[in-house]
């Protein structure tokens, strides 16, 4: 179940409300490990035909994983079986799976509302809202320390922003490291790690 929600965070990308308006009924997802060079070559063309990969590998002996549209199903079928392809149903019903997410996440969302105050848990994705909220905070309770600015506007009219965390001693000139996360629909994991990074640097300064 845990790699499950982790399939479907991916095709979130905290966009949940997105991708359940899109809709992924009777959507499969298949695990199809190549067993020699051929195979690989071909999962491969099939992503270049229109087939989406969440994973691939054209390594021998390494699963690549691969959404089929109820269109593609026949298909991609007539695939696996004229090629002997190794392969393992992992959801037969991705519409129904992102559904039973969405809920969940709406459920906790409304027992475990986010202000923005304080520290955000490692327990859940958050929305773009809430870490806009939690780094404009931070620059509030942190002045001398954080420092956020406004860079732009995503396509969908999102406020884009950067946050700057130093040791409050005023010098410039001074080596940064840089870090980015969410730039795209499919970096499920990427905001979470960027926001326990700032969550660690401002807590240890």
């Amino acid at each position: 179940m845990t790699n499950l929600l982790g399939l479907l965070a991916l095709l979130l990308g905290g966009l949940a409300l997105v991708a359940a308006d899109q809709g992924y009924e009777g959507y499969r997802i298949y695990e199809v490990t190549p067993q020699n060079a051929v195979q690989g070559k071909l999962l491969h063309q099939l992503s270049l035909e229109g087939f989406d990969f969440l994973s691939e590998s054209r390594l021998p002996g390494r699963p690549s994983r691969v959404i089929v549209s109820p269109a593609q199903l026949e298909t991609f079928e007539t695939v696996l079986r004229g090629q002997k392809l190794a392969h393992t149903l992992v959801n037969d019903n991705l519409g129904a799976s992102i559904a039973e997410e969405f809920a969940l996440r709406q459920l906790q969302r409304r027992l475990s509302p986010i202000t923005g105050k304080g520290r955000l848990s490692t327990e859940r994705y958050y929305t773009h809202e809430e870490i806009i909220n939690y780094i404009d905070d931070l620059a509030d309770r942190f002045p001398k320390r954080v420092f956020v600015k406004t860079v732009g506007w995503s396509f969908e009219r999102r406020v884009l922003k950067t946050i700057t965390i130093t040791n409050g001693d005023g010098r410039s000139g001074k080596k940064v490291i840089f870090m980015d996360g969410g730039f795209h629909a499919r970096e499920w994991i990427s905001p979470a790690a960027v926001l326990y990074v700032i969550d660690q640097l401002v807590g240890a300064v």
